[in-house]
């Protein structure tokens, strides 16, 4: 067949008219101007009925769309196929960082271990220190109300980060800020009780 714009020419009865375009032959059997039993002539001499014509268009336009649809599905599967390596290789360099590190802390671990006398050098978290100094205060008048809302920041700041890090010391100097400051809390809220109980049936 043709191409889709190429000349057919219509025969019916021994007569001929044309060239007419495969969109215009379609229109004309639509319109009820020819009919299936019509004959189409090619350019290249070929005649068969306007139902065979149509048909084999039928079936070349089928066969185009197929093959559009799996060069459509071949692009799609390349593209998940190439998304799926893509991430494949990013966990992939992701695992081999994570075992980077893994070794790196590892090392380190053991050049601790390997230290003469097995000693790792320490350090006093700041926090611990300013707690216990806090709690301390708290025994000092008119200050002692500004140092033990401190005293209780400083401490649990101090236990959090000697607990994320074992190379950080001072735990016992802010559990021991923090055991002033709340035993000095207790004392002033039990005597506020009793004082505020006395002014209370004093009235009466």
């Amino acid at each position: 067949m043709q191409p889709r714009g190429a000349g057919y020419f219509l025969q019916w009865k021994g007569r001929e008219s044309g060239p007419f375009t495969l969109e215009e032959i379609r229109v004309k059997l639509r319109d009820n101007e020819i009919g299936l039993l019509h004959y189409v002539r090619a350019g290249s001499g070929v005649v068969v009925t306007v139902e065979e014509f149509l048909a084999t268009d039928d079936a070349r336009r089928e066969a185009e769309q197929r093959s559009e649809r799996e060069r459509v599905a071949r692009q799609e599967e390349e593209r998940v196929r190439a998304a799926y390596q893509e991430r494949l290789a990013a966990e992939e360099s992701r695992n081999q960082e994570l075992q980077g590190r893994l070794a790196q802390i590892e090392g380190r671990a053991q050049q601790r271990h390997d230290m003469p006398g097995n000693y790792a050098p320490k350090r006093t978290s700041g926090f611990a220190i300013t707690a216990l100094v806090m709690g301390v205060l708290n025994f000092v008048p008119f200050l002692n109300a500004i140092t033990w809302i401190l005293a209780l920041v400083f401490g649990h700041i101090a236990l959090s980060q000697i607990n994320r890090d074992p190379d950080l010391e001072g735990r016992g100097m802010a559990i021991a800020g923090l055991a002033i400051t709340y035993t000095l809390l207790g004392i002033g809220i039990v005597f506020g009780i009793l004082y505020a109980s006395h002014t209370h049936f004093s009235h009466f």
